[in-house]
């Protein structure tokens, strides 16, 4: 399983899109979703497998609050993807020009050809603002995202790779059109 800073370094994605042009800034409060079938868990007790809520953000309007809700979203689809290789909510929300969603798209299938699934690797939010940088059409949510430790297991169940728990900040470039989808996703590893 990759954790967030390795994507990045193999996607090498940057983009201009993701520098902040000095917007107004709108905090949302950091949300964790919950599974339907249990009440609200600790990061720890995540089952990643369960398929994160999507929020009603997601069909808009197109407003700061509403990408900062949907940026979490798609964080907390992430280890998701990787447990389940059920790509469908992700791809959908990924703009086709964006690196780092389409390296996960890559790991994700490598994964799966090989019979192996992600285990762990929730995502908790620890803080997130965002800003509008054109109106009603570009948003800049930046993240500071907390992910538990993960393991990638072959199909007999045994580990063939650990990625330690770790903080990263990330600038998450979204894009309104009659839908919300993400433009690209920097990612800066905490130290």
């Amino acid at each position: 399983m990759a954790l967030l800073g390795g994507l990045l370094l193999t996607a090498g994605c940057t983009s201009d899109a993701t520098k902040d042009p000095d917007p107004t800034t709108t905090t949302a409060p950091a949300r964790t979703p919950t599974p339907t079938s249990t009440p609200t868990p600790t990061s720890q007790a995540v089952d990643v497998t369960i398929k994160p809520e999507r929020p009603s953000a997601m069909d808009g309007p197109p407003t700061a609050d509403n990408a900062a809700a949907v940026a979490e979203y798609f964080l907390h689809l992430y280890p998701y993807v990787y447990a389940t290789a059920d790509l469908a909510e992700w791809d959908a929300l990924a703009d086709p020009s964006c690196v780092f969603c389409g390296s996960v798209d890559d790991h994700v299938a490598t994964q799966a050809s090989a019979a192996h699934k992600g285990s762990g690797g929730a995502v908790t939010v620890a803080d997130v603002s965002a800003a509008e940088v054109s109106p009603s059409a570009f948003y800049l949510v930046n993240v500071v995202m907390d992910q538990a430790a993960g393991l990638e297991l072959d199909s007999a169940g045994t580990v063939v790779d650990r990625a330690p728990a770790a903080q990263f900040k990330l600038a998450i470039a979204l894009e309104w059109k009659a839908g919300w989808s993400v433009r690209e996703v920097d990612v800066t590893p905490v130290s």
